[in-house]
């Protein structure tokens, strides 16, 4: 059972870029063990919201705290590489992997990397080469440790058998999969998704389900995800934050959110 004082605390989070509001006075609580999901319409900064989280963003004012196990941590005051480094994990919608590697070596350079001490990790993330990183890691030899974490997250996902095909020779659907398998890959205490199952296949759609669910009742994870699914948000999440204007006007637990009229209305236009 998940911890419940385990969290991430968005508190009074107003942001602006080039004169415009993107962000105002965001308010939210994102419990681990749970799926949160984000929604409304384009523009509504659903996207930013989550860039605020990882650091990519500063915000004008208010503040986003993470607590886990009993330790409060100020995000605000954190780079977006110390950020990753306290297990919050980004997955964006258009899969960036590593192309020209093989689908285990994505998997095990994205563990390796989670194992690096701070100043490697700072070093490597400033390199902003991937063909650095692809020859600092692969000139190593793998740790058992990685090597079993490796191959467990890719049977998590279902794609074990596809370990040694080039992801650039994959299809989407697979891309998808294999660029959850290195987030999962890293034992993230929250993982922020960006419609995880889009353009995905039912059977693809089933498995990127099951392995996200699978981790958190095996870590007590958290997941943030923005969503336009209508099946993902209404079978698959525990909370939903509807989004407008950069505000967030209507948030609960789903079951309730599902019979707010007005939040249909205004997302679908029923």
């Amino acid at each position: 059972m998940a911890n419940q004082n385990n969290e991430i605390k968005v508190s009074g989070i107003s942001l602006s870029l080039s004169g415009v509001n993107i962000l105002d006075n965001v308010c939210a609580i994102f419990k681990a063990g749970k799926i949160s999901a984000i929604i409304g319409p384009n523009g509504a900064g659903k996207s930013s919201l989550l860039n605020v989280i990882t650091g990519v963003l500063k915000p004008s004012s208010g503040s986003v705290e993470l607590r886990w196990a009993g330790t409060d941590y100020n995000l605000m005051e954190l780079a977006p590489w110390q950020i990753s480094r306290l297990c919050i994990a980004r997955q964006f919608q258009d899969n960036k992997n590593f192309s020209n590697m093989s689908i285990w070596e994505n998997v095990a350079v994205a563990a390796m990397f989670s194992n690096f001490s701070d100043s490697s990790r700072k070093t490597i993330v400033a390199w902003n080469n991937a063909e650095s990183l692809i020859s600092y890691v692969t000139s190593r030899l793998l740790p058992h440790s990685i090597h079993h974490r490796t191959k467990s997250v890719l049977n998590i996902v279902g794609i074990f058998n596809l370990r040694n095909k080039i992801a650039r020779e994959v299809s989407v659907g697979t891309r998808k999969l294999l660029s959850l398998a290195r987030i999962l890959v890293q034992n993230p205490n929250f993982i922020l998704l960006d419609e995880p199952v889009a353009g995905l296949s039912g059977y693809a759609f089933k498995k990127v389900m099951q392995a996200i669910k699978s981790y958190i009742d095996s870590q007590d994870a958290g997941v943030i995800m923005i969503e336009h699914n209508p099946k993902i948000i209404t079978n698959h999440t525990d909370y939903i934050y509807y989004m407008e204007q950069g505000k967030i006007q209507i948030h609960g637990k789903t079951d309730k959110v599902l019979k707010n009229k007005d939040m249909w209305k205004k997302y679908i236009g029923l």
